[in-house]
């Protein structure tokens, strides 16, 4: 466990001011080794990373992290994971997380894709999910969109893989491995 920051950590004031989105004890910051290592490699300052941890290391808190800070800097943030059940509950997560504070209470700014459907914050179909500041889906149906999108520009991006159980496959890698705040060819 470390009780100091590293400089240049990138974290924004949302964070720094929150006792549920920066662990603290006795008023300074107290973060596991993988986050630590995480915000000095730069997740808040739009570094792509992969970050391999046990579990219970902390890894979620880094996502949100990443996250809050691509919302902050006015960029897009998807969050991917494997199962429905799972989106949901990052869904209902992050609307606690973010709504109020980076989303300022618009519940349209975050929307949940699965092989259920498309719905934001307030349960209505957006125009436009690729455009969503806050976008939490499966794998499987963010695939499908991009596939459906015309020649979608990804620069601005911040994509947070969940689970990353298609790290094997040629096919995706890039998609995976190339897109935090960068610009993907699709």
């Amino acid at each position: 466990m470390k009780d100091t920051l590293p400089q240049d950590h990138g974290l924004p004031t949302e964070i720094l001011s929150s006792n549920t989105l920066l662990p603290k004890k006795d008023e300074s910051p107290f973060i596991t080794d993988i986050q630590y290592e995480a915000l000095r490699q730069g997740v808040a300052r739009g570094e792509s990373l992969l970050v391999v941890a046990p579990t219970a290391t902390g890894k979620t808190l880094i996502a949100i992290w990443a996250l809050i800070s691509a919302v902050q800097q006015g960029y897009n943030g998807v969050y991917l994971v494997t199962h429905r059940a799972l989106a949901k509950q990052k869904f209902e997560e992050l609307q606690s997380i973010l709504l109020q504070s980076s989303l300022q209470g618009i519940p349209e700014a975050i929307v949940i894709a699965t092989g259920d459907g498309i719905t934001d914050a307030s349960g209505n179909i957006p125009a436009e999910p690729l455009s969503t500041p806050v976008l939490i889906a499966t794998y499987e149906k963010y695939l499908a969109m991009l596939s459906a999108a015309p020649r979608r520009d990804m620069t601005g991006t911040a994509l947070v893989c969940d689970e990353l159980q298609l790290l094997g496959d040629t096919t995706y890698r890039s998609l995976i491995l190339e897109v935090h705040f960068q610009e993907l060819e699709v």
